[in-house]
């Protein structure tokens, strides 16, 4: 009867994804179609520094290489001749799905659930609209993650029952697993855990020595295992002074920023961009999806002196709280949290502790399905059949073909596929360059790396180019020296597709915008020619420049820049002055680089709009500075001071210039600018003031 069962939830499961499965690749924001090639040089050792995807100039990569041996396995098939898409509907969905069920399903037996009562949890577990989403938005890892983790949390139970080492050694190896998967769903695990463990101990009170020490024995185990394992990367990841993350992600605007659901939504079960599944375009309260919340806490007027069922509820009410994110109520704790609860950092989209809501509702909706049967037998084959067509239903957008990732057709897929016919024949090294960025479908390898216009927004000198901040993309046009930088980019294409109609809300405004921001570009001295993939309504045009350098190139002359990347504007318009020829180290960027002048033969010095003093700063090391901006947040603190960082130079250029008229493009050597308006005063501390020493402050 178990397998029949099992065997029917994943033939419903199975009916709404049906749309993953269609001929030819599915693809969305977090799951872009990997060629051939870039399929192919997955297979390798593993690397601090990644240039996949749509980061073709590189960058570091320790962040993301927990996923390494997925990453070799799919490298090895796509050396074998297998195809992404194939591997995609081979290895990437069904595995998800038949995890999902057997996973579930294990947990809800283990807790005694009825037949039924199994059966409509595991359907809550496995389509709910945050799920669905998921799968739908691409992403594969969170998703096996999302499908493992009741897995974890069950042998995580035997093995504290059991003291078997049997379930000991199943709960690593799933441990692990997950890890690979997403390693921040571990998080997830170890807090249902602590949760657990306190929960006996202050409810239960089954607490003894005996338990206690499976507990620490669990810990230190699990915690050399995976510190071992996860060992070739986190080593480098220690040791490596970059970032591994974006510096923006580490900032508790971003959790502002990403706070989508509020509580209504995290208390329905309702993804916060369901179904349409676009960033930041929220949904209106579904109130058909009530469903859960109410079936899910009637649990606990049906069973109330059952105390395992408070704490899934308890699992529930926290993955609500913390689901919403710094919305009300109490919108200041989630913020606390993430400043001050290590780990807690990696959570800056609140919307993952979706992950406890689902897991709690899946068991309380089942305990709930399993009472009402028992004190209304006769409806025993009523409610499930009602429950599971209702669970379809709200998942109709899914089988329906209402969805804009994996599971619908994309958008200009011919266009695409013959762009990459085009630059496949191109066998020299070129870059590609995506405005605004990558699209799912668009073409990248090793010879020929994808890099996006929104990323190089945020760095300079692109950022200097920048004019204003509505249009964050004008620097193409703006600058002058614009088509000297993409040749020593190595950018060869340029790729500007009409928006997604499905996923974008064009007026006339936006529409108009596009076509004239279009026409600018084909008018730019540096394009050498355009061709048009698309329709004349709705173009995918692929624009060619006139040169670029290769992959590796030598400048015959180098000069050292005391001085703001301002020059390259005025470099520019030195005639016969090339980028390609002159290789220019901008001696501001960083603490300590004034050094290299010595280690470096031939090289030529210029003070741009600077003294000596200013010369002399470049040769003080890391550790001699001292950085205000450190000390503060990016909103003003009571003294009315605040911070900003080299990602946030356009927005504080534009700043600067309409409420104060000053045009400040100085380097921060890497350590952001501390801001006060009016007359304030900033005391800053350091154990590095000491008498004697001399004190340059910038200012």
């Amino acid at each position: 009867m178990i397998k029949k069962d099992k065997f029917l939830i994943f033939g419903i499961v199975f009916f709404v994804f049906w749309r993953f499965f269609l001929p030819g690749p599915h693809v969305a924001t977090d799951l872009h179609l990997a060629f051939n090639q870039d399929l192919i040089s997955q297979f390798s050792l593993p690397s601090t520094w990644g240039s996949a995807g749509a980061v073709g100039l590189g960058e570091y990569a320790v962040g993301v290489l927990w996923a390494w041996p997925v990453h070799v396995i799919f490298g090895l098939l796509g050396k074998l001749g297998l195809s992404h898409d194939l591997l995609m509907k081979t290895l990437g969905l069904p595995p998800i799905l038949l995890i999902g069920v057997f996973s579930i399903y294990a947990l809800l037996d283990y807790l005694k659930l009825g037949r039924w009562g199994k059966f409509a949890g595991t359907l809550v577990y496995l389509v709910n609209s945050y799920f669905v989403l998921l799968i739908d938005g691409g992403q594969i890892g969170l998703a096996l993650a999302y499908s493992l983790l009741p897995a974890g949390w069950l042998f995580y139970k035997k093995y504290i029952n059991l003291k078997s080492t049997r379930e000991l050694l199943i709960f690593l190896f799933l441990t692990i697993t997950l890890s690979i998967f997403d390693i921040r769903i571990i998080y997830f695990l170890v807090l249902l855990i602590i949760f657990d463990f306190f929960f006996c101990l202050l409810v239960s009170r089954k607490i003894s020595f005996s338990l206690v020490s499976s507990y620490i024995k669990l810990a230190f185990i699990s915690g050399v295992v995976l510190l071992a394992f996860h060992s070739y990367w986190i080593f480098p990841s220690y040791f490596s002074r970059p970032p591994s993350l974006p510096v923006t992600y580490q900032r508790v605007s971003q959790i502002d920023f990403l706070s989508f659901a509020k509580l209504k939504h995290a208390f329905m079960l309702l993804q916060p961009h369901w179904y349409r599944n676009v960033f930041g375009d929220i949904s209106q309260y579904r109130y058909e999806f009530l469903i859960f919340p109410v079936l899910a806490f009637g649990a606990i007027f049906l069973r109330k002196k059952e105390k395992s069922v408070w704490y899934w509820f308890l699992i529930a009410g926290l993955g609500i709280f913390l689901a919403k994110g710094q919305n009300p109520p109490l919108p200041k704790v989630y913020p606390w949290l993430f400043e001050n609860i290590p780990g807690f950092s990696l959570f800056r989209d609140p919307t993952k502790f979706f992950f406890l809501i689902a897991l709690a509702y899946s068991v309380l909706i089942g305990i709930t399905v399993d009472e009402l049967i028992r004190r209304i037998p006769k409806l025993r084959f009523v409610i499930p059949i009602l429950l599971t067509s209702y669970f379809i239903i709200l998942a109709s957008p899914a089988w329906t073909g209402k969805m804009t990732g994996t599971l619908s057709e994309p958008v200009y897929k011919k266009a695409y596929f013959e762009i990459a016919d085009i630059i496949k024949k191109d066998n020299n090294f070129a870059r590609l360059f995506w405005i605004p960025l990558k699209a799912p479908l668009g073409y990248s390898s090793f010879l020929h790396p994808s890099t996006e216009a929104s990323r190089l927004g945020q760095m300079r000198p692109f950022a200097l180019g920048t004019v204003g901040t509505y249009e964050t993309l004008n620097y193409l046009r703006e600058a002058s020296y614009m088509g000297q930088l993409l040749d020593i980019l190595g950018v060869r294409y340029l790729i500007y597709p009409y928006p997604d109609t499905r996923r974008e809300d064009l007026d006339k405004e936006k529409v108009d915008y596009y076509h004239t921001f279009l026409g600018q570009l084909f008018s730019l001295p540096w394009v050498e020619s355009v061709k048009n993939f698309g329709t004349e309504t709705e173009p995918v045009p692929l624009i060619k420049t006139k040169r670029n350098q290769d992959h590796f190139f030598i400048a015959p002359a180098t000069w050292f820049i005391v001085g703001s990347d301002r020059i390259y504007r005025d470099l520019a318009e030195i005639k016969n002055f090339e980028f390609s020829k002159n290789g220019l180290v901008f001696l501001e960027e960083r603490p300590g680089l004034g050094d290299l002048i010595d280690k470096t033969t031939q090289a030529k010095l210029i003070l741009y709009d600077k003294g000596e003093i200013d010369l002399a700063a470049t040769f003080v090391e890391w550790d001699k500075f001292i950085f205000p901006a450190s000390q503060l947040d990016f909103d003003p603190n009571n003294a009315g001071w605040w911070k900003r960082e080299t990602v946030d130079l356009a927005w504080l250029r534009d700043f600067l210039q309409q409420k104060y008229g000053i045009d400040n493009s100085d380097f921060d050597y890497g350590g952001g600018w501390a801001v006060g308006e009016g007359s304030l005063k900033l005391e800053v501390g350091s154990p590095k003031f000491k008498e004697g020493n001399l004190l340059l402050a910038r200012v």
